[in-house]
């Protein structure tokens, strides 16, 4: 596949880096262009005492850790309250602050990011793929919650990458890092405003991608 094509694209800068060392005779015909988000969607800031966050999409025990978002929410019952919805082989109970939903429809997941206060990112445990959520994310007014995991070079170039953006409120993959952030974002989301990520537009993406194959 690799040798028929004239232009190949990767979703992921490292993965990128990644192939043009395995496959170094098709180096020069690769390129990264991160995922587009399909809207902009702009929401009314309605935040109450208890912060919502809402973390959409599957977390198998085998590519992602959710254990310590979990304990950190149910530790801060009063001041924080989690919408988990996904597919995942952890047996985890539903509580008066943590709701646990397997996956459902798109236009329900837009209704929970409607109705959330923050919106969280979670990186795989290891590998160089980024989950694509983070770009949909990208193109909302919310807060977002980067979770960082993986080895210490796998987190230090995925904070690099992302923190150009200056867009999202980072920590490590532990309850104390998790609450320390939170409580941080609840300080800054009544005054702090939001925007979505130019970079990530779909038709900043689609013109950049047509520029290189033209």
């Amino acid at each position: 596949m690799l040798s028929k094509a004239n232009k190949v694209v990767y979703v992921s800068p490292f993965t990128l880096e990644n192939q043009k060392i395995i496959y170094s005779e098709f180096a020069k015909k690769m390129y990264f262009y991160p995922i587009p988000y399909l809207n902009i969607s702009l929401f009314q800031c309605n935040v109450s005492n208890r912060i919502t966050l809402l973390y959409a999409g599957d977390y198998n025990s085998k590519i992602r850790n959710i254990l310590p978002l979990y304990n950190s929410i149910a530790e801060e019952n009063e001041k924080f309250k989690l919408n988990l919805v996904g597919n995942s082989d952890y047996i985890l109970k539903n509580s008066n602050n943590i709701s646990i939903q397997t996956r459902i429809s798109y236009d329900e997941v837009k209704l929970l990011e409607k109705e959330a206060d923050i919106l969280v990112h979670l990186s795989n445990k290891h590998g160089t793929q980024i989950p694509g959520k983070i770009y949909q994310y990208s193109g909302t007014n919310k807060p977002i919650l980067f979770i960082l995991d993986g080895n210490e070079e796998e987190k230090r170039n995925i904070k690099n990458y992302f923190s150009q953006f200056d867009r999202y409120y980072f920590c490590e993959n532990n309850e104390n890092s998790i609450i320390n952030i939170l409580l941080q974002i609840k300080k800054d989301i009544k005054e702090k405003k939001y925007v979505p990520v130019k970079d990530f537009d779909k038709k900043i993406i689609a013109q950049n991608i047509l520029k290189e194959v033209l």
